[in-house]
């Protein structure tokens, strides 16, 4: 999940000459060997190590945190396939012929050719500014998953504080590091934020497919109880998200 290799970090090979050896002494002498296969071994872990502890201890946080970030990282995926999906949808393509174009660009590309689609298409101004807030949300929601998958936590902090390091500027010769204040509800917020654009982008593709193919205009989500109440959300989340990203 952390990118890089932080001080403490041992990632070496799976199988060391003393883990050999010790095998066949564990073999010999009937008790258990080490545990292999699809749990990565560290030296210096118990032979019945708890595969969450021994993870999160040495990647430097909690086995709580280290499941939220896993959820978080997961509801990305599904983030990113809604936001692919409707943009097939206002593109007229199904999703054999759309992956094709959508896996070959990324997100911020895949938004703007969203908002520029809409605009081709449709001219009411409430769904265009829709169309518009769902983008930016799902941009928002993109820059908090980042800083989170992007930064490492301090050698021996077992806190919520994450440091994400990043150069300043093209050929500035610069690096400039930026803290992220991360804990267990810091990831449900994002995650809570991840299942509302899905609230919102969903409707809104439906609403995309029925007017392109009844030739009319698509419905605002505005103007259902249940979708309405999404959209409000949304924007006030959309609201907050970018004053927190824009302070230093």
């Amino acid at each position: 999940m952390f990118t890089g290799c932080g001080a403490g970090l041992r990632f070496g090979p799976l199988l060391t000459a003393a883990s050999t050896a010790r095998s066949k002494r564990d073999h010999a002498s009937g008790s258990s060997p080490t545990p292999t296969g699809s749990f990565l071994w560290f030296p210096g872990m118990s032979s019945t190590p708890d595969r969450f502890d021994s993870a999160a201890q040495h990647l430097g946080v909690d086995k709580d945190h280290l499941t939220a970030i896993g959820i978080v990282s997961l509801g990305w995926v599904s983030a990113e396939f809604d936001m692919q999906y409707a943009l097939w949808t206002m593109l007229g393509l199904d999703q054999k012929v759309g992956e094709l174009i959508t896996n070959m660009i990324a997100n911020v590309s895949r938004t703007e050719l969203l908002r520029n689609a809409a605009m081709v298409h449709f001219q009411d101004a409430d769904f265009l500014s829709e169309v518009d807030d769902i983008c930016a949300f799902f941009n928002a929601i993109r820059v908090e998953r980042n800083n989170l998958s992007h930064a490492l936590p301090p050698e021996g902090d077992k806190t919520a504080t994450l440091t994400k390091r990043h150069v300043t500027g093209k050929a500035t010769g610069a690096v400039k590091s930026k803290i992220i204040q991360s804990d267990v509800e810091h990831c449900f917020e994002i995650f809570a934020d991840m299942q509302t654009f899905r609230k919102c982008v969903a409707p809104m593709a439906l609403n995309v497919k029925s007017a392109l193919s009844h030739g009319n205009q698509p419905k605002t989500l505005m103007g259902h109880a249940v979708t309405s109440r999404h959209i409000i959300h949304m924007r006030s989340r959309l609201d907050f998200l970018r004053k927190r990203q824009s302070s230093p």
